[in-house]
């Protein structure tokens, strides 16, 4: 595990690879046709492929595939407030305080779910952030973690639901909020933390999880 540790981070991104001088014009611009107060559309995104998910701000979120222009609203039980997404082919997975699932977006006219549910019973604080890679879904619980309150975060089997891992901080901080951000790639996990109380004093976890 690399511990990495900082103050105060600012990333500007000047020009992305593959992308002519010109200012792009966008190809699709997507909206909730009658959104309720406070659901704000995109807080939350992700893109894999000819399918994006985006997330709201009040139990919701949207599928929307590129080649079929099909759309798909989905507002579901157990979901509460914000909504995180991340997208994997066909499978997504989506978390919302207290809960979170994995979704078959095969079909978007018939869309299935199963919960993740960790093997500790996490009391709070689950699935405040979220990530999928190689069939490999993570999930942070940020709060709720132990008797010092300072966070997790989960491996699960995308395909079954097994839980397949958990992550903790090295030396476990009281109100940590560690799993308040997550990333996964290629067999590393990134878990983000944040110190309740000092917002100056923050870490970044980055785990090897190619044998969870």
């Amino acid at each position: 595990m690399i511990r990495i540790t900082f103050a105060l981070t600012i990333i500007y991104l000047a020009a992305a690879m593959g992308v002519c001088a010109a200012e792009p014009m966008p190809i699709v611009t997507l909206s909730l046709p009658n959104p309720r107060t406070n659901e704000y559309l995109g807080h939350t995104i992700d893109i894999d492929g000819d399918r994006i998910i985006m997330g709201t701000r009040d139990g919701s979120f949207l599928v929307y595939d590129l080649s079929t222009r099909q759309r798909a609203y989905v507002s579901p039980t157990g979901l509460d407030r914000d909504v995180y997404v991340a997208l994997e082919g066909m499978l997504g997975v989506v978390g919302s305080n207290p809960g979170a699932y994995i979704y078959d977006f095969t079909d978007l006219s018939d869309i299935k779910r199963f919960p993740l549910i960790p093997n500790d019973s996490p009391q709070s604080r689950f699935a405040g952030s979220v990530d999928i890679d190689g069939g490999v879904a993570i999930v942070g619980m940020h709060r709720g973690y132990g008797a010092d309150n300072s966070g997790a975060a989960y491996l699960f089997d995308a395909a079954t639901g097994a839980q397949i891992g958990e992550l903790l901080a090295d030396v476990p901080n009281q109100d940590e909020s560690f799993g308040a951000s997550v990333a996964l790639e290629g067999g590393k996990a990134l878990v983000g933390s944040h110190l309740s109380s000092d917002p100056y004093n923050s870490a970044v976890y980055l785990f090897d999880v190619r044998d969870e």
